[in-house]
């Protein structure tokens, strides 16, 4: 039987069992009115903007802008894109509860309309993302403290991301280059590239049982940085191979020319000490 189906003989789920599965979803689903109202809503809809029941919330709520958005323009901006794409994902905007309490949500929808192409209403659904912003907040607070910046590297995907002071420790603004994983390979020192791609890959293929590597990287400036890596894989697939590896980044700049200056203090004084006709002791 394939995943998906209903077997033969046995009858489909009827329109009330499907409305009745939206309404109890735990995933905030509407739909609304370009003139500010809503259609229908489901119970965590209603919860996570502070109502006892849809039904309140259908009848309080006359001007979504006004009452819901902290940014009004932020429900204009909504109203645009829908007319021009039909379809939003993943916009994030601040809302305010009945009581006033500002929160985040995450925001995917779809434009309906008539048989005129005129749109007629939204529909979609919210997630509620407060604490997960409070938690990438306190990382981000974490790792300017620390001067680390936070990378994270799917290897299933090939998508790269960093956080932190990933990029600011290269000069760059947060942002300004689009996928830093792959820029960095780009502007690895040729001393250190075969190394880097060397250690890597081995701790991918799993022939190593850690990664961490010192190198260096172009600034934005054109000068190079010490960095320290390090990263561990979040999961491997049944050959042991990395699908996701996360770690971080450290500037070593400062140590290294710290050590390199004792280096070439050391050796001056050995070569002077050499060098001296009388005995030392």
């Amino acid at each position: 039987m394939s995943q998906g189906h209903i077997p033969k003989g046995l009858p489909g789920p009827s329109p009330e069992q499907c409305k009745d599965l939206l309404m109890n979803a735990p995933m905030s689903i509407f739909i609304s009115t370009p003139d500010g109202r809503f259609l229908s809503a489901n119970a965590a809809m209603a919860r996570m903007l502070g109502y006892d029941s849809p039904q309140e919330l259908i009848e309080i709520v006359t001007d979504i802008a006004a009452q819901l958005y902290v940014d009004p323009a932020d429900r204009a901006e909504f109203i645009r894109l829908l007319e021009v794409q039909d379809e939003v994902v993943n916009l994030e905007y601040s809302f305010r509860r009945r009581n006033g309490q500002e929160f985040r949500a995450l925001v995917n929808a779809n434009a309906v309309r008539d048989h005129k192409g005129k749109v007629i209403a939204y529909q979609g659904f919210s997630q509620d993302i407060t604490e997960r912003k409070a938690a990438e907040e306190c990382l981000q607070y974490t790792l300017y403290a620390t001067n680390d910046g936070i990378w994270d590297c799917n290897l299933v995907n090939n998508e790269f991301q960093y956080a932190g002071r990933f990029a600011e420790m290269l000069g760059y603004k947060q942002g300004e280059v689009d996928n830093l994983g792959c820029f960095c390979e780009h502007n690895i020192h040729p001393d250190d590239a075969m190394g880097f791609q060397k250690a890597f890959k081995d701790y991918v293929d799993g022939r190593t049982s850690s990664y961490e590597l010192e190198f260096r990287l172009k600034t934005k400036d054109g000068d190079y940085k010490w960095i320290y890596t390090r990263g561990r894989a979040l999961q491997r697939d049944t050959a042991g191979r990395a699908l996701r590896v996360i770690g971080t980044h450290t500037d070593i700049t400062q140590r290294k020319r710290t050590e390199k200056a004792l280096r070439e203090s050391e050796e001056k004084y050995r070569r002077l000490f050499e060098t001296m006709s009388q005995g030392v002791i």
